[in-house]
């Protein structure tokens, strides 16, 4: 496969992932990011804001009895959520690491499209002429094939069954 041959730190970085220990802490760290917005999700914290937007939402209702045409904002006391300044740096670490791998992995997308366009640029310039000559008839017979499918048929997602 493509791994296999592109890079010899993917097969390491694979079986470095395949891990016991690996696995436990991607499992730790999920349940753990879980927890927290579980807890955010239970708290008092979201029932104040769900309860702050029930109750403006008589006064821009138009069917309302309490309907104000030009509803001016109510000013709630500030609600106090208890901070936890190590969920915040966790969360925090845990975006920025995310945001790395999101990033690590588009590189390594980009430099192995890159490597076998490169890698079947030189492949081509290898063939002989006749070689090179019937594989593009080849192409183009695929393509026209594909596009008279397209033009004839529908997909089946569009399909009515």
């Amino acid at each position: 496969s493509c791994v296999e041959c592109s890079s010899p730190g993917m097969m390491e970085f694979t079986e470095l992932l395949s891990t016991k220990e690996a696995q436990n802490d991607a499992t730790d760290v999920v349940n753990s990011l879980l927890d927290s917005i579980t807890q955010l999700i239970e708290g008092n914290f979201m029932q104040v804001k769900i309860d702050r937007f029930l109750a403006e939402a008589a006064r821009k209702c138009p069917h309302s009895p309490e309907y104000l045409s030009s509803p001016s904002t109510i000013e709630y006391e500030p609600f106090n959520m208890p901070q936890n300044e190590s969920d915040i740096t966790y969360l925090m670490l845990l975006g920025a690491v995310t945001l790395g791998l999101i990033a690590s992995i588009a590189i390594l997308i980009f430099w192995i499209k890159c490597l076998v366009r490169r890698r079947h640029r030189r492949w081509l310039a290898k063939l002989p002429k006749g070689q090179l000559a019937n594989l593009e008839r080849l192409q183009k017979k695929e393509e026209s094939i594909e596009a008279k499918l397209n033009a004839t048929t529908t997909s089946m997602f569009k399909s009515a069954e």
